[in-house]
């Protein structure tokens, strides 16, 4: 497969029959897929920020079941957040009594959801996904299945306006925050599921020795409170006492961080996804527990110049990417930032 652009996924696609006037747009309601962690949370930044840029004097209403939505709102991507259970009567009435203009609907198999903040929102145009009951909306958007997640979402500005690149996001994110500007590399060793952690050793030893090689390099890892529960900054700082560890970081801090990166090597996870929308030479170590590997890095993986991916064919723990392999690919991308693609290493 091709590598893809940092601005837009790998499947072109025609212009819209016709474009809505965004800048006359003042009130925009969008209800987002239903899922629960902070990656799938950040994948969702840039249609919010491309909202924002092309409809400058709306007011953003969110909808979502998950409190992680709420990130959008403390960043100021939208003006309100609607946290619901069911898409019933109440979220329906809560809809229109904000009189949007436009809505967007991205649960692409809830009936209901499509149904509230379809053509019964009251919005002249309300977009979704193609799906099931694309009728009960005025316009629907492809459905990107098999592309990195903030891609398919962008799709339902094609309507109402160009997208802009994932950098420019995590840029309004970053704000005005002053970051360190030496050469640095970082290590991302979180995530929720266990199956994904490649390990606090596995990273301490693949930075040992890339510190030997680029000396210049001021290295950070970037831990949650949970992580450092587990041990994890001990074990790091063990191998490598000059790491530099940050816990429970601002997302515009971390944004900041990762946006003048000169290595980040991660393994999948929300940071590492804000990672990899930030641009940086990114190593991501993906485990093929379940054999069901090829589906997750299609959904989390941006195939971009300056990111690099380390899995195995067979199914087997994520332990099985050995700690050479990361360093072989981590020295390639600090040779050349444009290198990219699947690499499968299984031992």
């Amino acid at each position: 497969m091709a590598p893809m652009s940092a601005n837009s996924p790998h499947r072109s696609a025609p212009p819209p029959a016709r474009a809505l006037p965004g800048g006359e747009l003042e009130r925009i309601a969008v209800c987002v897929a239903d899922f629960p962690n902070l990656g799938d949370h950040l994948a969702l930044l840039p249609l919010y920020h491309g909202l924002r840029r092309n409809c400058p004097a709306a007011r953003i209403l969110l909808a979502s079941r998950f409190p992680q939505a709420a990130l959008a709102e403390r960043h100021g991507f939208v003006d309100q957040l609607v946290l619901y259970q069911r898409a019933d009567l109440s979220l329906w009435r809560t809809v229109r009594r904000f009189r949007p203009q436009l809505s967007i609907c991205l649960r692409r198999r809830s009936v209901r959801a499509r149904l509230v903040f379809g053509r019964a929102s009251g919005a002249a145009t309300s977009i979704a996904l193609e799906g099931p009951f694309s009728f009960l909306c005025t316009d629907s958007v492809r459905y990107l299945a098999d592309v990195y997640r903030p891609y398919r979402y962008l799709e339902a500005l094609k309507p109402i306006g160009p997208a802009p690149s994932l950098i420019e996001s995590v840029k309004a994110l970053a704000g005005s925050a002053d970051g360190d500007s030496s050469p640095r590399a970082i290590l991302v060793p979180a995530g929720s599921h266990p199956d994904k952690q490649w390990g606090a050793e596995r990273y301490a030893a693949a930075a040992a020795i890339l510190a030997k090689d680029a000396p210049h390099l001021r290295w950070y890892a970037v831990l949650g409170a949970r992580e450092v529960e587990h041990g994890l900054a001990a074990a790091l700082t063990a191998a490598m006492p000059a790491v530099n560890v940050l816990v429970d970081r601002p997302l515009s801090e971390l944004a900041q961080l990762f946006l003048g990166a000169r290595l980040v090597i991660t393994n999948d996870c929300g940071p590492g996804n804000l990672a990899q929308m930030a641009g940086a030479p990114v190593v991501i170590v993906f485990g093929n527990w379940d054999g069901g590997v090829d589906e997750r890095i299609g959904w989390w993986f941006d195939r971009r110049p300056g990111a690099l991916c380390l899995t195995t064919r067979r199914p087997m723990p994520i332990g099985a990417v050995r700690v050479p392999a990361v360093v072989g690919a981590a020295r390639e991308l600090l040779a050349d930032a444009t290198a990219t693609g699947v690499r499968y290493v299984d031992p």
